[in-house]
């Protein structure tokens, strides 16, 4: 697959992830059963804990779903991390066989990546992973329409970063290395 077709790619991803929360913008989950049980086994509830604009509750039937979504969170988490750090790499390298102004240039654009790969993970990804968690012990978690805001927002910093690296020669060279690496060691092996 070329690079630009597989940027273009990236963007619509990009697109959708924004877009599919617009759902949960337009209404909220109902809530009335999961509330009317818990009403019925806590005795003396703080006085706004049945505003369901507080708190979104969830049967057991759900914990599986919490900690499969919090691991898949983590797992990307980790993954934009890996990229930050291997970047460093990736300008030592290219930034020996450049002029200064281009490695300048290079220094800045790798900022620019790291400033949009960690704000995502720092600042979306770990806390929203801490309270899907949080919430298999409490049965509840600040609302859901956050939770969906701010895993949409993730999705699209992920993915715009992928999308700053493919548009980067330096990057976007040391991914296409990679990938060759990777596909020419699986075919020595199956041979």
């Amino acid at each position: 697959m070329r690079t630009t077709i597989f940027k273009c790619s990236v963007v619509l991803l990009n697109f959708f992830s924004v877009i599919y929360m617009i759902p949960f913008l337009i209404g909220e989950p109902e809530q009335t059963s999961a509330v009317e049980r818990l009403k019925e086994s806590i005795k003396n509830p703080p006085c706004d804990l049945w505003d369901p604009h507080v708190y979104v509750f969830f049967d057991g039937s759900n914990k599986c779903l919490i900690f499969c979504y919090g691991f898949l969170m983590m797992i990307t988490g980790s993954l934009m991390f890996s990229l930050v750090f291997h970047s460093f790499k990736v300008i030592r390298n290219f930034g020996s066989t450049t002029s200064k102004s281009s490695q300048n240039r290079h220094l800045g654009f790798f900022y620019a990546l790291i400033l949009i790969a960690l704000v995502p993970n720092v600042f979306l990804i770990f806390p929203i992973t801490g309270m899907l968690i949080g919430a298999e012990n409490s049965m509840s978690y600040n609302p859901a329409l956050g939770e969906y805001m701010v895993s949409s927002l993730s999705i699209h910093g992920v993915l715009s970063t992928l999308t700053l690296i493919l548009s980067h020669k330096p990057y976007r060279l040391e991914a296409d290395r990679l990938r060759r690496k990777l596909f020419c060691s699986e075919l020595r092996s199956q041979k």
